[in-house]
This record gives structure tokens, sequence and C-alpha cells, in this order.
């Protein structure tokens, strides 16, 4: 590992982060191996260390974004079968742009602690799917449902580790799960699921997000709501669709040449792997229709607010110069009727308006 990605640099947290700001620093592979293989070692052998020792964690490493490591490493996991994820649509969030993970998603991460390493409680924006596997080592997931992380746990000021019903005592409402994940296993989580992941022993562990025709109505939602900057919904949407709508189109070419020249062409067979493409684009149709229709409401409101905007000026100059009567209908329009009481006061002349 030291020698294949050994210069890579990797984000790190301290044992006891501050969830607002969680990365520590930031530091190459070699360096994080070479600094922490003891502790990890120490850990696996169930001894003790002390505790002026900070434990560094990696925590959620894009590799794909690194030349090296996403060379090595992307492309190189089988997808779980489209019957129990569908048509994965994060590989088209990228372009030429990263040739190492072209083809395959960016939002791919390694995680790697020793003991007591973890991740506080929280929520990943985006309306995505998330997967756990561990590699090596174990790893203890709690999981809140998503509708009760803001009620029952009081947007998180109640603590998980310490549960405290006389100051909050609708966390006994919260829907809430515990788990272990081992090698071999992966845990599936639902977009917007809040969970905190503890290492159990020594860990390094795989995650990445997952988006299909399931989460795609959160998804569009979170595009609308703007909460994951970091995460170019567009670029995703267009560039799926695009590239489905041409898959499908030259299987229908292929359909067409044998209708024609049935003894020339042989008869294209309908895979599985088709058929959850046309479903896929046929959700794609219904999304960009939702887009359509909300950025055309976008665009009146922008147009609406202009022309209140330009209303409320026009008004002001006749008010401020010429002392004009203001209809009743438009001097009860908020923004108008604010703007007037307040030259009304400087002014000093209130029968102008009244």
């Amino acid at each position: 590992m030291i020698d294949d990605i050994g210069p890579e640099m990797v984000p790190v947290v301290k044992r006891d982060y501050n969830k607002e700001n969680p990365i520590d620093d930031t530091i190459k592979v070699r360096t994080f191996l070479q600094t922490c293989g003891a502790e990890f070692s120490a850990s696996a052998a169930s001894a003790t260390v002390t505790a002026a020792e900070p434990k560094l964690y990696l925590h959620q490493w894009q590799f794909p974004l690194a030349e090296t490591a996403g060379n090595k490493l992307c492309r190189q996991n089988m997808p779980l079968p489209n019957d129990i994820l569908g048509e994965g649509l994060l590989k088209y969030m990228v372009g030429d742009d990263i040739p190492q993970c072209q083809g395959d998603s960016p939002l791919q991460y390694l995680f790697m602690g020793a003991e007591g390493t973890m991740s506080k409680l929280h929520r990943d924006n985006g309306g995505l799917d998330i997967s756990i596997a561990p590699i090596v080592g174990e790893k203890e997931c709690i999981l809140v449902h998503r509708s009760d992380g803001a009620d029952c746990l009081y947007n998180l000021d109640a603590k998980l580790e310490s549960i405290d019903l006389q100051s909050f005592p609708l966390m006994s409402q919260a829907r809430i799960w515990q788990t272990t994940v081992r090698p071999g296993e992966i845990l599936l989580m639902p977009h917007g699921t809040y969970h905190q992941c503890r290492n159990l022993t020594p860990c390094l562990s795989y995650s990445r997000f997952h988006l299909d025709t399931v989460n795609i109505r959160a998804f569009l939602q979170s595009m609308i709501d703007g909460d994951a900057e970091e995460i170019d919904h567009e670029t995703v949407i267009w560039n799926a669709a695009d590239e489905i709508v041409d898959n499908v189109y030259d299987y229908v070419k292929q359909v067409r040449k044998h209708v024609q020249h049935p003894k020339k062409y042989n008869k294209a067979p309908l895979s599985a792997n088709m058929i959850h493409m046309v479903k896929t684009l046929r959700c794609l149709r219904h999304i960009c229709r939702k887009l359509i229709a909300a950025e055309t409401r976008r665009r009146l409101r922008r147009d609406s607010l202009f022309l209140l905007e330009y209303q409320e000026v026009l008004l002001w100059v006749r008010v401020h110069h010429f002392g004009c009567h203001v209809p009743y209908r438009t001097r009860k329009t908020p923004v108008v009727w604010e703007r007037l009481t307040q030259l009304r006061h400087w002014q000093g002349r209130g029968s102008g308006i009244s």
C-alpha cells in the first residue's frame, strides 16, 4: 500500500474532532501508515495506547480524485446486481476532466483507523443512499431515521452515548438501529439516514454513495434545496439521460436492421440491463419535466420581483418629487407600504400619502 499510493494526500481527524469542521489535517498515506501503524497494531493486540497519543483517523478519503489511487482502485468493484440496486447514475457524474474515474462514481471513500476511532452522528445531504463495507476489522453503526434527527434528537443536541430522557424526552420516540458490520457484509443506508460509525477493532472500510430511480426524487429535492454544493446534480442528470438515450438508440437500430434484413442481421437480444435502462430513462424523462416546471416558476418569481421593485421605484419618484396620491390597492403592497411609511416619516407630510 505504501509503495502503490504512499505519496497521496489523505484527510485525517483526531479522536475528539469538531463536527462543524472535522478534518484536522491532510497528510501523506505513507506518513499516516508509519505514524499510526504501531497504534493500529497495538489495538489489534489489545494493548493499551496512552491517552497522550492522539488517535488519527483516515476519514472519508475520496480516492477517485487522486490520480494514482484512482487509476489503481476505480472500476475494480463489481456493482451489486440490478435486482438489489438499480442502474447506478453517479458514474455519469464526471467526464474527461477526471479520466482516472471515468465510467465510475467519484463518490467513493476509504476510512481507516484503530479501535475506538469513529465518525460522530451526522447525516449526508444530497439525496443519496450510502453503502458501508469493512475490508478489514469490524465497525459498529448506529442509524437514526431521517425524520427523527431534528425533533427526537433535538437537532443532534441529544447524545446517543448518554441518553437523558429528562432533558430530551422525545428521544424515547426516535427510531434507532444498532448493528455491527464485518468483512463480507454490506450495510446499505437509505438517503438522509443519520448515522454514527465506530471501529470496534482496527478497521479499513470502503464506502460509496448510490443513486438510482428509487432515490432520484430525493436527489432532485436536494438540487432544488441546494443543500449539497459538492454534488453537481445537473451534470449527473444530463449526462445520464444523454448516455442512456444513446445506448437505447443503438439497440433500436440493431432491432430495426434485423426487421428490415432478417437474413443479414441477427436478432438483438433484449437483456435485463436494457430493460433497466429503459425504466431509468422513463424516470429521467419525468424528472426533467419536473426540472423544467421548477425552472419556469423560478423565472416567473424572479420576473415578478423585478416588476415589484420597478413599481416601487416609480412610486418613490412620484411621492418624493410630486407628492402624488397613491392608490389604496397599490399602497397595501407590503414592500411599497414600508417604503412609503419611511418617506412619510422622513418628509413629514403624512397627508400626501394617507
